[in-house]
């Protein structure tokens, strides 16, 4: 069976309360992430906070306001890109969490994490659980000291 190259961006909740629990697109072929990330930005009015020009820059703008996303492609090697937010919400935790076993399937796994501004590459999905897990306790620490409400 052949995998889907996808888009799945998970909305932190704080700031998106509408939003959707993933935006999920799956790409036909030809087809670029960056069309359906300008889908996501239009559809919950993220266009000026975002260039959305450069298919390399957008996935970063888009964690920077604290949503986790996620590329696939499956071309070549079945590749999976996460970017992750400063902060990993309650939402982005569980859905990760749900969808682990799946995501565990690639042959290459590149995290850009937000925080440190780094590329990683990881062996397997457990090394990218526990990053996850590092930024929801900033989330929650912050939640639990502030409690207060992002907004953009």
């Amino acid at each position: 069976m052949r995998r889907e190259t996808k888009l799945f961006i998970i909305p932190n909740e704080d700031i998106l309360e509408e939003s959707e629990i993933c935006f999920e697109r799956t790409l036909k072929r030809q087809e670029k992430h960056l069309l359906y990330m300008r889908e996501f930005a239009k559809k919950y009015h993220l266009e000026e906070h975002l260039s959305l020009e450069d298919s390399n820059i957008a996935p970063i703008e888009i964690a920077h306001l604290g949503h986790l996303l996620i590329k696939t492609n499956c071309d070549f090697l079945p590749i999976m890109q996460i970017y992750i937010p400063e902060e990993v919400t309650s939402r982005q935790r569980e859905w990760f969490l749900e969808y682990r076993n799946e995501l565990s399937s690639y042959s290459v796994i590149l995290c850009h994490s937000y925080l440190e501004n780094s590329k990683n590459f990881f062996d397997n999905v457990h090394e990218v659980y526990k990053e996850i897990e590092e930024k929801y306790q900033v989330y929650v620490n912050r939640r639990d000291d502030n409690n207060v409400r992002k907004k953009i």
